[in-house]
């Protein structure tokens, strides 16, 4: 086999010109709600993306980047190496991410910025981060799961910097959605990314929604994807391959995005759709519960019901019958959980999302 410099000398170049439909990459989604995807992504995809976060976080050759998340996750790559290499950042590796020795590597590498999801900064919260440790942190960056109101200001507080919150899916390449650091809207994952467009559509027909109005969040631009390995139905896009997300959400009249749940998450009680997202953020906002999920469990009589899993804050209690009652008052009868189950922490899959699979299998059990 020749050698590089043979293979110039000798006239070959192992070297080619690549265009944006060139196909560059192709990942496998996370699998957390249902059966995991392959998506090809084409060079325009990568650089789409990748302009769009640079251009929103601003990042420099002067930033650094401290990598604890899996490479084979579309946030691994997409956000986390292209972006800062291609801005001429640097970018540390971790083998793994610990929370109580994640703040020594901190130390060590004193990055300007970190991204990771909700469950990692949640973990860090127990541990105190020396002062050298966060002196140059510009933000942190936080996506791929649904995050509280609560839990954003309580990382912010412990971090000393800004908590950017922002929305994406493999499909649509990596980031879709972010909040401006100087213009952070709570409860919401900011506005579209430069070159990328955010509707609303009803799900059952594709009409476009109004402000405020709820439905399923629907991608275009040129950071969507080419296409499925194999390639699967229609249905995927609308017309101008506009990436239908399968997530719930509604954007308000100055273009922010909340996320409010998963179209194949709703639960069907007695013929009513319930979002779990509405119900978790009700629980919450209560003060003696840090994290939660709700799923729905099988019932003979009315199809489907919510059932919640909390984890408390420390050193608080909760009583089911106050938590049922204030989620009545604030949503409605049929939103009422028909258990709150109370657990030390949730399983997660390999890139730290909450594996609400595992939840409902449990709930199966029950």
């Amino acid at each position: 086999m020749l050698n590089l410099k043979e293979s110039l000398d000798s006239g070959f170049s192992p070297f080619y010109a690549v265009g944006p439909e060139d196909e560059a990459l192709m990942l496998f989604t996370s699998g957390s709600t249902g059966a995991p995807k392959a998506v090809l992504l084409t060079h325009g995809n990568l650089m789409a993306n990748a302009l769009g976060v640079a251009e929103r976080t601003g990042v420099t050759p002067d930033d650094r980047l401290l990598h604890a998340m899996p490479i084979f996750h579309t946030n691994g790559i997409n956000n986390q190496l292209i972006v800062p290499l291609l801005c001429g950042a640097k970018v540390a590796l971790l083998e793994k991410f610990r929370a109580e020795t994640f703040f020594d590597e901190m130390q060590a590498w004193r990055p300007t910025y970190v991204t990771g999801v909700p469950t990692m900064f949640s973990r860090l919260l127990p541990f105190t981060p020396p002062k050298n440790a966060i002196s140059e942190l510009r933000f942190v960056r936080c996506g791929a799961a649904p995050l509280s109101e609560q839990l954003h200001k309580l990382v912010e507080e412990h971090l000393g910097v800004p908590l950017v919150l922002s929305y994406g899916l493999s499909e649509a390449t990596c980031t879709s959605a972010m909040n401006p650091p100087a213009a952070r809207k709570y409860g919401t994952v900011g506005t579209a990314l430069s070159n990328q467009s955010i509707s609303i559509r009803d799900p059952s027909n594709g009409k476009m929604l109004g402000p405020d109005e709820e439905g399923e969040i629907c991608i275009a631009g040129p950071a969507v994807m080419k296409t499925y390995v194999p390639e699967q139905g229609p249905e995927v896009f609308y017309e101008g391959h506009c990436l239908r997300s399968g997530d719930i959400g509604k954007l308000d009249a100055d273009g922010y995005l909340s996320i409010t749940g998963r179209l194949k998450d709703v639960i069907i009680r007695g013929g009513e759709n319930i979002s779990p997202g509405s119900i978790e953020s009700v629980l919450s906002s209560h003060r003696s519960i840090k994290e939660c999920v709700v799923v729905g469990q099988a019932d003979q009589d009315l199809g489907e019901v919510p059932v919640a899993f909390v984890v408390l804050n420390e050193a608080q209690r909760f009583e089911e019958s106050a938590l049922k009652n204030e989620i009545e008052e604030k949503l409605s009868r049929i939103h009422v959980p028909k258990y709150i189950f109370e657990v030390s922490s949730f399983p997660v899959n390999s890139i730290g999302k909450i594996d609400r699979k595992a939840l409902k299998a449990q709930v199966r059990s029950k």
